[in-house]
């Protein structure tokens, strides 16, 4: 079994972090220097369904890439060459229960804007430009802090599925050890687990991953 290459499985998602960090930046800040005359209900409502759509567009379209990424990258680890639909993977896994996050993100996309919704008619009801920069800055932090996640659960799924797929029964825990690594994650690095066993992720932003090896 090859080696596994950490850097080129993480490449794609460092990109993907970069550039969505500039696209919501990009798409929020309108919202965050708006006057309150251009912030009616319905004019509220029009802007922020426009964004947040532009948004998952985005988040979508990446998620695939990386899908597909990951799944190349495992199949090689692996010797294999079977195939996977990304994109009928992604819509399944986003219109699913993520066990980190804890809800489904299709869902969560329309409480996000209409909890920014109800916050800008808030700021503008108290005539309040910091309320609205606060809420709208918030509402940002929360976006790309979920479009992160499952960034990195699409991508540990994508190897999941792909080992399973190849039959491998035994999986070893894959820490990355950078300072950023949680107790917990340390202390389960280079452990080897039947693919039953194998523990769940605990936190956000938890970049463990596994690899396939042979029995111990």
């Amino acid at each position: 079994m090859k080696k596994p290459n950490e850097k080129k499985l993480f490449g794609p998602y460092e990109r993907f972090v970069r550039q969505l960090k500039k696209t919501v930046k990009e798409a929020f800040l309108p919202l965050m220097v708006a006057g309150f005359d251009e912030l009616n209900v319905i004019q509220v409502k029009r802007k922020t369904e426009v964004m947040y759509a532009k948004l998952e567009r985005f988040d979508r379209e990446a998620y695939r890439e990386l899908v597909e990424h990951a799944w190349e990258w495992a199949m090689d680890l692996v010797e294999e060459d079977e195939k996977l639909n990304a994109e009928t993977f992604v819509s399944s896994y986003l219109n699913g229960y993520d066990p980190v996050t804890q809800y489904v993100f299709t869902r969560e996309v329309d409480r996000k804007r209409m909890r920014l919704n109800e916050a800008i008619m808030t700021a503008k009801e108290y005539q309040d430009h910091g309320m609205l920069e606060a809420a709208v800055k918030k509402a940002m932090n929360l976006w790309f802090t979920q479009s992160k996640q499952y960034a990195i659960d699409l991508t540990l799924t994508t190897l999941e599925t792909a080992y399973s797929k190849a039959g491998e029964e035994w999986w070893m825990w894959n820490t990355i050890m950078d300072g950023r690594e949680c107790v917990i994650c340390g202390e389960r690095n280079m452990r080897i687990y039947p693919k039953s066993e194998y523990p769940p992720r605990e936190h956000y932003g938890c970049r463990c991953y596994p690899t396939p090896v042979r029995k111990p």
